[in-house]
């Protein structure tokens, strides 16, 4: 990824709302559609991605075939050749969420509910995702080792109040080498909305 952030990836329409019948976060954006990424004067031979999760990507410690349980990917999908985990349609209307081109990889987070799909009606290409995330979701949203949770749970007695709290973030990754894998990568943050979502504690969460 350029460090000046010219002709960067961005974010073309963010919502993030919670459904009050059944405290679940719904979030949907919309991403312009990337293939390659170009860095160290060498061109746009870097593969890219976004991922979107409730964890920040680590450009040292996370890997891209090791994603969180409430990630845009699930790891069953990346057990291939690392090269083959940035490949990405031509045509933006034919493959996206396939795993095929795994760029923009099927959506099956461990928890929640991702979908995927390419806006027909920009000829330029945007990626559209959307997410549901209930309560028993959120809480649930882990590393991949399920050794750290994402979303915190505050239970302010004082309030009476009951709270989940936590980030969500859009991440532009791309590998550190042009080819194989050097287990870091290159990280651009496109987005982090913080959200808290608050109940009466005498109100039973399911």
């Amino acid at each position: 990824l350029m460090t000046s952030g010219t002709s960067k990836p961005e974010v073309v329409a963010f919502d993030m709302s919670v459904d009050e019948t059944d405290l679940s976060l719904n979030i949907e954006v919309a991403l312009t559609l990337e293939g390659r990424s170009s860095a160290d004067g060498q061109g746009t031979v870097y593969g890219t991605t976004y991922v979107l999760d409730f964890e920040d990507f680590d450009a040292h410690a996370d890997s891209i075939a090791e994603p969180g349980t409430c990630q845009n990917r699930n790891a069953e999908d990346f057990a291939g050749a690392f090269d083959t985990f940035w490949e990405y349609p031509l045509n933006p209307t034919h493959g996206i969420g396939s795993a095929s081109y795994l760029a923009y990889p099927p959506p099956n987070s461990v928890n929640g509910e991702w979908n995927v799909a390419a806006d027909s009606t920009d000829e330029c290409g945007v990626v559209v995702y959307t997410g549901k995330f209930t309560w028993n979701d959120l809480v649930s949203c882990e590393d991949y080792l399920s050794t750290t949770n994402y979303v915190t749970t505050v239970d302010d007695d004082v309030a009476g109040k009951l709270s989940l709290q936590g980030t969500f973030y859009i991440n532009v990754v791309s590998p550190y080498a042009a080819t194989g894998d050097s287990s870091y990568y290159r990280v651009y943050q496109l987005l982090s909305q913080p959200f808290i979502i608050s109940v009466n504690k005498n109100i039973q969460v399911l």
